[in-house]
């Protein structure tokens, strides 16, 4: 086992370091090991996408709310016309999507 022997300081935007921060600990990996991990497998220069938890989060929502909007296009589609049903379903995703983009 190779030992560490060399150190460097690196500066980042806040933004930058919670992204790398979030994504070591969705890995149960330390910043560093994480960042050696990225570099050892060469995922800086031809990266494949690494997927955060939060972003998986948000395609399991995005995801919902496609089901939710294909079960009222399947009502509109059987009634051919609009009842309270559809309605409070468009004005909950409607809300969804507000709450989550502020």
């Amino acid at each position: 086992m190779r030992k560490e022997t060399k150190g460097i300081k690196l500066n980042l935007y806040p933004q930058d370091y919670e992204k790398i921060k979030i994504a070591a600990q969705s890995l149960s990996m330390t910043m560093a090991q994480y960042i050696r991990h990225l570099t050892n497998t060469k995922l800086v220069s031809d990266r494949k996408k690494v997927v955060t938890q939060i972003e998986k989060d948000t395609l399991r929502e995005l995801n919902h709310i496609g089901v939710n909007l294909n079960q009222i296009a399947k009502r509109l589609n059987q009634d051919n016309k609009i009842d309270s049903y559809v309605l409070q379903a468009l004005e909950n995703i409607s809300q969804y999507i507000q709450d989550k983009t502020l």
